[in-house]
């Protein structure tokens, strides 16, 4: 049987061992904006949260120290914190247009002891503060397909903020399926600005499958011939959805391949063949009729 001096010396490892985890997970603490490799312009915050701190301090490019506002409620944090320590949230408002472009270091401290270094990018125009501009955009299939967000210019925190849903005439945005009208054409590949040669004006009836996971284009050219491609779709910049490597029945080879929808624009290669003096590929453009936003 086990005496009790070791015993006494057990439960004494064990104490201490647990006083220094919970010491350990009560000093915890996180940078959350900017993120690590984040890209990031405008008004903004360097913000997260520290368990114990009672002073927080950055330094930008190993520049001088700044003192970060601390104290904030974060209730989120009391896993790692202990019941009722959620007054450990921390920011510092900044404008990161004063800010040169491109790459920086962020190096947080707790109490003057590092806890924290995330590296991020910033753009901006080229001015502290962009004054006297406007503009909006739609941000076509987001956040999700057949979806879409109305983003404005806000002067007063030097970016753009989400302020309506739809197509700023209504509130149903444009499907990706549907009926594209355009045409089809080659372009020489090598060219640097390429342009349709041999158009031939066409109808494109865009569906989508129930799971949301093909794209088909069933292309009808006005003299009456069809074909079709069909393929797996994936999101890809600028509100488009892609189908990158299609089946087709139009006939002109395998090569390149691919189907770009947005809802309301449509683009992609029929097929790619042998051209002279380049590589050929038959490409198509079409647009859903619509009101300018």
């Amino acid at each position: 049987m086990e005496n009790n001096s070791k015993k006494l010396a057990r439960a004494s490892f064990i104490a201490a061992s647990w006083i220094f985890a919970s010491a350990g997970a009560h000093a915890a603490g996180q940078v959350e904006t900017p993120a690590a490799n984040e890209t990031v312009s405008g008004i903004g915050t360097l913000s997260g949260w520290h368990c114990t701190a009672r002073a927080i301090t950055f330094t930008l490019d190993g520049l001088a120290a700044i003192n970060a506002a601390t104290g904030t409620e974060r209730k989120d944090t009391q896993s790692v914190c202990g019941q009722g320590n959620f007054n450990t949230g921390f920011s510092l408002l900044i404008n990161f247009n004063d800010l040169p472009l491109g790459a920086h270091s962020l190096v947080a401290f707790a109490d003057g002891v590092e806890f924290g270094r995330v590296g991020f990018t910033t753009v901006n125009f080229g001015l502290p503060f962009l004054s006297g501009k406007s503009g909006r955009r739609m941000l076509r299939n987001f956040p999700d397909l057949n979806q879409s967000a109305l983003v404005r210019w806000q002067e007063a925190r030097q970016n753009f903020d989400i302020v309506g849903r739809g197509n700023g005439t209504t509130l149903n945005p444009s499907p990706l399926a549907g009926t594209y009208f355009g045409a089809a054409g080659t372009q020489c590949a090598s060219d640097p600005q390429p342009t349709l040669q041999d158009e031939r004006f066409a109808r494109f009836d865009v569906s989508v499958s129930t799971d949301n996971q093909a794209m088909t284009v069933q292309v009808r050219y006005a003299d009456g011939f069809q074909c079709m491609l069909t393929g797996a779709m994936t999101r890809g910049d600028e509100g488009y959805y892609i189908a990158a490597a299609p089946t087709s029945t139009c006939q002109l080879g395998s090569s390149g391949l691919r189907i770009e929808a947005d809802g309301i624009r449509l683009k992609g290669v029929l097929g790619a063949v042998p051209g002279s003096g380049c590589f050929t590929t038959r490409a198509f453009y079409g647009a859903k009729p619509y009101s300018l936003e």
